[in-house]
């Protein structure tokens, strides 16, 4: 198997607005962190199993401590630890060798609660069967049944639509 620093990052970025400000928070496979808790894939796959692919909400660096304490309050990750995401591994074979964009359906679970998003994708493969995934999907928290966070009695409000912008290592059989 291939080393993971041979190939493009892995990582999920995780940004919004407030009625005042953006934010953004980071969660990078490759940073070095021996204590770190991350699932996010790099190993074969049995042929026809879903991609699953998890990663822990509390290893998200948000820039301040507040900010990553409502983030963690805003997933809910006390409860559900993870966001889930799976892919239909057929999707990928069926782009590769021909495309590098497409869009796939991607299932994306937060706070329990599964959507399923095509979301327009790009697709590197490489000659030892590794594959990254990259793209950026909009989601609506409402459609997670999450509530955006509102602070200072209602002077500062998150808006409902965050945009996750990710990038994730594979092997295809």
């Amino acid at each position: 198997m291939a080393n993971n620093h041979e190939y493009p990052a892995n990582y999920v970025y995780i940004t919004g607005e407030t009625n005042i400000n953006c934010f953004e928070c980071k969660y990078d496979i490759n940073r070095d962190d021996q204590n770190s808790d991350n699932v996010l894939l790099n190993h074969p796959q049995i042929p026809g199993q879903t991609i699953e692919t998890y990663i822990p909400i509390n290893e998200f660096e948000c820039g301040n401590s507040m900010m990553y304490n409502d983030f963690q309050q805003l997933l809910k990750a006390y409860e559900f630890p993870y966001i889930k995401i799976e892919i239909d591994p057929s999707q990928i074979k069926n782009i590769l060798p021909y495309k590098q964009a497409a869009d796939i359906n991607i299932a994306i679970t937060i706070a329990n609660v599964k959507n399923v998003q095509s979301i327009s994708c790009f697709v590197n493969s490489y000659a030892d069967s590794n594959v990254k995934i990259s793209g950026i999907a909009t989601i609506n928290l409402a459609d997670f049944r999450l509530k955006p966070p509102v602070k200072f009695m209602g002077l500062v409000k998150v808006r409902d639509e965050v945009t996750i912008n990710f990038s994730f290592n594979f092997i295809v059989v």
